[in-house]
């Protein structure tokens, strides 16, 4: 397998964008080079490796009946509030920042009223529908097998991700490892019930390394980023040790003719309508393959 064999491979697809071939293929070669131990993966959870259609982290506990009518009527209503602002490609960041914190606060003060226990969590997991974006499993079952660090980095609810995961990978007989890190916000807990949330707050447009324990920042020099916020972008920005290559995905779920030439501009390449992970997989494939036929020579 070769960068070029790669590239075409990708551009094939028909939910794929890319703006500059050649940059692309330039680090491809370096990320085939590279290997697997020199290589990372930072991806954000909700409608990245989750689908575009499925509820997010937090709409776990808005969309269950183990959570009263109030409590969902009240979350509900600050979503169809508040997405609409976050998508809206009218507004810049720093005009969606106030709104974005007001969301996750009345959120956390409505969950905190609750009596949110954890066996209430796994109850509303297995209760709530939460799609996986087509082959993201595949890739969490790839890294973890071939030693590669995945960071998966969310302005979501970690505890909610982490029970997701264990339950979706558990339902196709694979296993969520310790290999994979989670960070995200989390939920604080005193014995079994929901106290309070912890700080400071990550939201979708302060995400960057700077958010992440230094002890789970990746290190490797080739990492590939993946989001489907613009905020996504700079999920690697600030590390204590910055990657020499980094190849960026940005999944862009709405508004594809409105965001898509700013979506070109901050992503490597761009995956439209709900398309799947096929080509990421496909890459970390051939950086094994590659390992493989450099040591049997």
């Amino acid at each position: 397998m070769t960068s070029l064999s790669l590239l075409e491979f990708i551009t094939k697809s028909p939910n794929v964008r890319i703006k500059n071939a050649g940059l692309v293929q330039q680090k491809l070669s370096m990320l085939l080079a590279g290997g697997t131990a020199n290589l990372a993966v930072v991806a954000d959870f909700d409608r990245t490796m989750s689908g575009a259609k499925s509820i997010s982290a937090h709409g776990v506990l808005e969309r269950v009946d183990v959570f009263d009518e109030e409590f969902q009527k009240l979350t509900q209503a600050n979503t169809a509030k508040y997405y609409p602002i976050e998508i809206d490609p009218n507004l810049t960041i720093e005009q969606k920042l106030p709104h974005m914190r007001d969301w996750y606060e009345k959120n956390h003060a409505a969950m905190a009223s609750q009596n949110i226990t954890k066996p209430k969590i796994s109850e509303a997991v297995r209760s709530a529908n939460v799609i996986m974006r087509e082959k993201s499993l595949e890739v969490i079952d790839f890294v973890q097998r071939a030693g590669i660090p995945l960071l998966i980095f969310s302005a979501g609810l970690g505890d909610i991700i982490e029970e997701v995961l264990d339950f979706k990978m558990n339902e196709i007989s694979l296993k969520l490892e310790e290999s994979t890190k989670v960070v995200s916000n989390r939920m604080v807990f005193r014995g079994e019930e929901l106290v309070g949330f912890s700080e400071p707050l990550i939201h979708m447009f302060n995400k960057n390394q700077g958010a992440v324990p230094v002890e789970l920042q990746p290190t490797a020099p080739n990492q590939i980023l993946m989001g489907d916020g613009y905020g996504d972008r700079t999920m690697c920005d600030g590390a204590e040790t910055p990657a020499d290559v980094l190849l960026k995905f940005g999944f862009l779920n709405d508004h594809v003719d409105e965001k898509l030439e700013s979506y070109l501009d901050a992503f490597d390449i761009v995956i439209v309508d709900d398309g799947s992970m096929e080509c990421v997989l496909k890459i970390l494939e051939g950086v094994l393959e590659i390992e493989k036929n450099n040591k049997s020579k």
